[in-house]
């Protein structure tokens, strides 16, 4: 193999252990010399996109998210990456477009399920985010989350508090 594809992928799989950490910007730096390295390859722009999305860097995440997808139509995690991206920059319309695509490509996604789900619920479509919600339990999302999320779509009462992890993530 080539000696620039070989530390393309060293830079890669440590990209994935800083990301995986929570060391978003060492994970940063490692995708992007990657992809300085081998440019244009899907599993690195998605990742580089994912990575920049946990920095608030939202309208960057979606251009790579975009370019992954140019290369690979079919990269479930791209689409449901760039439409939290797109959804933090308040395009929801456009966010729900890729969300359901990322259902689509990989229906026993939870989270994906769950995104799909929420951003019907932003956009009023209670009934299309109730049955998302159910979705997502039967791919095993968080069950404690998505059964706050459907308490408030449907006529279940809702628990007495919401979830630690929703509290901690606002």
């Amino acid at each position: 193999m080539d000696g620039s594809f070989e530390q393309a992928r060293a830079f890669f799989l440590q990209g994935l252990a800083h990301y995986q950490a929570g060391r978003f910007a060492d994970a940063e730096r490692e995708f992007a010399a990657s992809l300085s390295l081998v440019p244009g390859r899907a599993s690195t722009l998605t990742n580089l996109g994912a990575t920049r999305l946990k920095l608030g860097k939202f309208d960057e995440a979606a251009s790579l998210l975009q370019e992954a997808i140019s290369q690979d139509e079919r990269n479930a995690e791209a689409h449901g990456q760039l439409a939290a991206a797109l959804a933090e920059t308040g395009r929801t319309e456009s966010a729900l477009a890729h969300a359901v695509r990322a259902v689509e490509l990989d229906p026993a996604s939870g989270a994906a399920w769950t995104l799909r789900g929420t951003l019907e619920r932003e956009l009023g479509r209670t009934q299309d985010a109730e049955a998302s919600f159910r979705q997502a339990l039967d791919h095993d999302a968080d069950p404690e989350l998505v059964r706050y999320y459907l308490a408030a779509v449907s006529r279940q009462a809702p628990p007495p508090a919401p979830p630690r992890g929703y509290v901690e993530q606002l």
